[in-house]
């Protein structure tokens, strides 16, 4: 029984009262909760306890102690999530679980652990509270709490800086210590609409001011920077680069992000105005030199800020080249990369950052890289009279407010954008993804320098601009099943090395001609060639065979064909046919009622082999592999009588 006539308990239980009313009223705010736990001293009481004392009250939901500064979000497998009490994302496991990283996750919150989950030692029956915890009993009940709150992703879940948009289609701006709401409207980090928005390093925002266009506007500004490069179409490239910049600014809520490389020899540069892009973009820019795509999405994490990367030179190994530009090609759309880690543990990424390269030899690009990307040229620089228009160290303001435009124009943007892919469809002659490309670069153009949807005068001459037909970025952009075919007709065969005719192009061709003076070329002759080198020629079952009723057979399979196709994306592996097959079946594909087309399924033979493939009609094949030829189909052909030789 407690002795109320004690003035010492009478005093110590109206301390303990006043301070479990204190820390207990709702209205206290938790940051002064907090204040008080940094602020704990061996012996102090809080909730009404000492450290140890009798077990603090549990919390409903995750059973820790009240107002733990470490909040748990759940586990995915192995793997407990929890916020920090710095605000960031930490996370333990049954092999790192220790107490250095108990104590990582409650730095700066420590005294909160002694006084929860405090050491007693009892000298004569005595008990002494130590300044220490029991990194057991945190363990377990962080393990628990976290088990409580269910299953929980942090690639799913984790929002780091950049630009994001929330359930209700709002955008949110990670600016690293805090969010904007619309662009304006400031809010916490922490757990939002399901989404954790940890603490990260600080990235500047939007000015606070409205921005005006025309010529004392940040993108007039930006564009007199710009224009003192000297670019090999400087009525389109630097306004594309501008329009990549205002891009980056809210990549990740993007639903294409593309990518921009910039070319040009030494003393043209590039390497400043990669500088120039950084002041603009400040600390929300990776920018990097010769780097590996596993340092770029090891930097980035849970982030969606822009890539700026260097010297990304070809080279004659350029397996590190092509996995970043593997990696940009990923970002465009946003998705996700799976990689190995320790333990036997993958590791997830999702990436959706805009990428910016310079070099001055670009590396091998494929035709699905190119169509993604705006590639822009600089010459030799001039000699600039009356130095540069912008200050270069007022370039970081300048950033913010173009950064302004861009969130005050965010409600127009998609609608701005559709009119203008829209228009370079219909009239400039751009697929999709040509249209989400310069579309993308176009709109954020258009926003930084204007307040009014363009006109019909500025589309079409945004159009004559971005022609398809005249872009240097179309020029390789060539179709798979082709680049296919062209490998076939121009590869050097083994079985042909000591023929007059050292490839099966050269075969064909002189069929087709029909050879002049002794040279025999007829139908059996080409046949007994191909066989050599695994192919085969159909033709009519009566009547001569000749190079306008004659088809190239190509089989599914077969030991003399592979090796033409070693070493490329179309080769046989392990004894399964060859993707040659589905490669050259995205050709255009014959009809019989109407014949137009390359292509058609059927029998064939190599030699006397009966076997299954794919016909290639041989009056069209060379044209068919031409930059002229028309991807959609070869010219209209009397239909012959067709069967299997």
């Amino acid at each position: 029984m407690t002795d109320d006539t004690n003035p010492k308990v009478t005093d110590l239980s109206a301390r303990r009262a006043k301070a479990k009313a204190a820390l207990g009223e709702p209205k206290t705010p938790t940051a002064n909760i907090a204040a008080m736990i940094r602020a704990l001293k061996p012996g102090d009481e809080l909730m009404g306890k000492p450290p140890c004392g009798g077990n603090p009250p549990r919390e409903m939901g995750t059973g820790l102690p009240p107002h733990c500064p470490v909040r748990p979000l759940g586990r995915d497998g192995d793997v407990f999530y929890f916020l920090n009490a710095a605000g960031g994302l930490g996370e333990l496991s049954p092999s790192s679980s220790g107490k250095g990283h108990i104590d990582a996750l409650f730095s700066g919150q420590w005294p909160y652990l002694v006084w929860a989950w405090g050491r007693v030692k009892y000298i004569k029956g005595a008990p002494h509270y130590q300044e220490n915890y029991d990194a057991e009993k945190v363990r377990s009940a962080l393990f628990d709490a976290a088990t409580m709150k269910g299953s929980w992703n942090s690639v799913d879940m984790v929002r780091g800086r950049g630009a994001w948009i929330d359930p209700d289609g709002k955008l949110i701006l990670h600016l690293g210590d805090h969010l904007l709401v619309n662009g304006h409207e400031r809010a916490e980090l922490g757990e939002r609409d399901g989404f954790l928005y940890p603490g990260r390093p600080p990235v500047p925002g939007p000015s606070t001011a409205p921005q005006p266009a025309g010529p004392e506007g940040p993108g007039q500004r930006i564009m007199r920077l710009l224009n003192t490069w000297n670019w090999v179409r400087p009525d389109m490239d630097p306004h594309l680069l501008l329009g990549w910049i205002c891009a980056a600014m809210v990549g990740g809520a993007l639903p294409w992000r593309p990518t921009v490389f910039m070319i040009g020899d030494a003393a043209t540069g590039k390497s400043t105005l990669q500088k120039a892009v950084g002041f603009l973009l400040g600390g929300a820019l990776v920018q990097a030199v010769e780097t590996t795509a596993a340092g770029i999405y090891q930097v980035l994490k849970n982030d969606c800020l822009p890539v700026a990367v260097d010297e990304l030179e070809g080279q004659t190994d350029g397996r590190k080249v092509r996995s970043v530009i593997e990696l940009a090609r990923v970002a465009n759309s946003g998705g996700r990369m799976l990689r190995g880690g320790q333990d036997h543990n993958g590791r997830q990424f999702d990436l959706r950052s805009p990428f910016l390269f310079s070099a001055i030899n670009a590396p091998p690009l494929q035709s699905q890289d190119r169509s993604r990307m705006a590639i822009l040229s600089l010459r030799e620089l001039a000699k600039m009279e009356g130095g540069a228009p912008v200050d270069l160290s007022e370039l970081a303001e300048i950033g913010r407010q173009l950064f302004r435009r861009i969130i005050d124009w965010w409600p127009r943007l998609h609608d701005l954008h559709q009119e203008i892919r829209h228009w370079l469809i219909e009239e400039a002659g751009h697929d999709g993804r040509g249209a989400d490309t310069f579309g993308t670069l176009v709109t954020f153009y258009h926003a930084a320098m204007s307040d009014e949807m363009p006109t019909d005068e500025e589309l079409l001459s945004w159009c004559a601009l971005l022609k398809s037909t005249a872009l240097a970025e179309y020029e390789s952009r060539t179709p798979n099943w082709k680049l296919c075919l062209r490998h076939l007709l121009q590869v050097r065969p083994d079985a042909l090395r000591q023929s007059a005719d050292k490839t099966v192009g050269a075969l064909l061709q002189r069929f087709v001609e029909g050879g002049s003076g002794d040279d025999v070329c007829d139908a059996p002759w080409l046949r007994h060639k191909l066989a050599e080198v695994g192919l085969g020629l159909s033709g009519p079952k009566r009547g001569k065979v000749s190079a306008a009723n004659s088809w190239l057979f190509v089989p599914n399979d077969h030991s003399s064909l592979a090796p033409l196709f070693d070493g490329v994306k179309w080769q046989a592996e392990g004894g399964a046919p060859g993707t040659w097959t589905e490669a050259l079946r995205q050709s255009p594909k014959w009809e019989t009622v109407s014949p137009r087309g390359l292509h058609r399924q059927g029998n064939g033979r190599v030699g006397m082999t009966p076997l299954r493939g794919t016909l290639l009609r041989l009056d069209g094949l060379f044209d068919a592999v031409g930059d002229t030829a028309m991807d959609g189909g070869t010219k209209e052909t009397e239909n012959e009588e067709l069967g299997d030789d």
